[in-house]
């Protein structure tokens, strides 16, 4: 039984450094604390973090005006409790993001929300040029 658990986190620490690889913050711009007007240049990527906890009612959420210059590439989240049991009521807070890609040169708005139960929680409007 040791044996399985010690194997079990192994491998959720193995995918929480898998999906926290993904963000690159170096090269990667946060979105979170962009400035409303953003320059970006084609194939330079940028992400939105969001706290995810589907049991209480907090998610993320994102309109893109014209997803031909900048696209949504790729979404995940990170369990800030993986090792919780399964089905454990309160242990499914997550750490979650888009990750967005500059495609080609044009402008467009990206809109980011934090939501809580059907609610905006927060919302930052971003004009974004691509070039």
């Amino acid at each position: 039984m040791k044996r399985i658990l010690l194997f079990a986190f192994i491998i959720s620490l193995s995918a929480v450094q898998v999906l926290v690889a993904q963000i690159d913050k170096k090269t990667m711009i946060h979105l979170n604390k962009a400035s409303k007007n953003l320059r970006l240049k084609v194939g330079q990527k940028a992400y939105f973090a969001y706290r995810l906890h589907g049991s209480v009612g907090f998610y993320g959420q994102y309109e893109l005006g014209d997803s031909t210059v900048l696209a949504m590439i790729q979404e995940g989240s990170i369990p800030e409790n993986p090792n919780a049991p399964e089905g454990m009521t309160g242990a499914d807070n997550a750490q979650a993001y888009y990750i967005f890609e500059a495609k080609k040169a044009g402008t467009t708005t990206l809109i980011l929300k934090q939501m809580f139960r059907q609610s905006e929680d927060s919302k930052k409007v971003l004009k974004i040029k691509v070039q």
